[in-house]
């Protein structure tokens, strides 16, 4: 529970936080349209990301994760769905340029990349600050045992419909309170969280609660555009701003690879978020 402060005291606060602004986002998502529609994402604020099922939504925020712990971020990606020899497999494949469908068929091609880029994947591993949490988290509780025992700058969650409804009436209400509690965990932790959710088949509205709507602070939709329309370019992947309270909501387009679960700018140059970066290709 964070303790009182008088408003000008929390002036200052703001102050210091305005005075270290440079211009280019804090935690940068790596995608330059993606950046441009929500600087990054923020301290204190809770992003949702809305997506039909294989639609990219993990991949997505898996590479957000990845890529702002590149810059020295703490960050937790706290997955209530899938394994973390998964999670460490789809990276590797995201980082290398590695079809995952292919090294999942045991290709030998990909197998033989994939064993050759281990020790360069491990070398990053031992670097970033980057862990993932697969055994924990379908309680509000346990996310903020999470946030206690890890104090990460960015804490992702894949994805809230996985959560307990254990104790509740129904899991809308435990979808409810968890992303209302969720919210303001964000702001007690100095944290910024990331919650990934499925949207209905219509397409329209977040899977099993207007309340997540109303508890983001951000609200993206993401739609791969292919698996809408046949006739679409493969690579198009379409991102929508429902909702900001600090900014404009507005659509963008970028790259979507599939095959090795890739996002990528479409029009312009991509943020490298860090120094070294440009070794990522194969």
């Amino acid at each position: 529970m964070r303790e009182h402060e008088s408003s000008y005291i929390v002036l200052d606060h703001v102050l210091n936080s305005v005075a270290q602004r440079t211009g280019k986002p804090k935690f940068p998502t790596g995608i330059t349209e993606l950046d441009d529609l929500i600087w990054g994402i923020h301290k204190q604020e809770l992003l949702i990301i809305g997506a039909r099922p294989s639609h990219g939504k993990t991949s997505l925020a898996l590479q957000i994760a990845w890529n702002i712990s590149n810059i020295g971020a703490t960050t937790i990606f706290n997955s209530l769905e899938m394994s973390r020899e998964n999670i460490i497999e789809r990276l590797t494949c995201s980082e290398f340029g590695i079809n995952g469908w292919k090294l999942r068929k045991g290709f030998k091609a990909e197998m033989d990349l994939f064993a050759g880029v281990a020790d360069k994947m491990r070398s990053r591993l031992l670097k970033n600050s980057f862990e993932i949490v697969d055994y924990k988290g379908w309680t509000i509780g346990q996310a903020k045992e999470i946030l206690e025992k890890f104090k990460p700058d960015a804490l992702f969650i894949d994805h809230v419909q996985k959560i307990s409804s254990k104790g509740f009436g129904n899991k809308y209400e435990a979808l409810a309170d968890y992303s209302h509690r969720l919210q303001d965990l964000a702001i007690e932790y100095n944290c910024a969280i990331v919650l990934n959710s499925q949207i209905q088949r219509s397409g329209e509205f977040l899977k099993g609660a207007g309340e997540l709507e109303e508890c983001a602070d951000t609200l993206i939709f993401c739609k791969w555009l292919f698996r809408e329309s046949n006739t679409a370019d493969p690579t198009d992947y379409e991102i929508s701003v429902e909702k900001q309270r600090h900014g404009p909501c507005d659509i963008a387009t970028i790259n979507f690879d599939g095959g090795c679960y890739k996002f990528s700018s479409k029009f312009a140059k991509e943020i490298k978020p860090y120094k070294d970066y440009t070794d990522v290709d194969r």
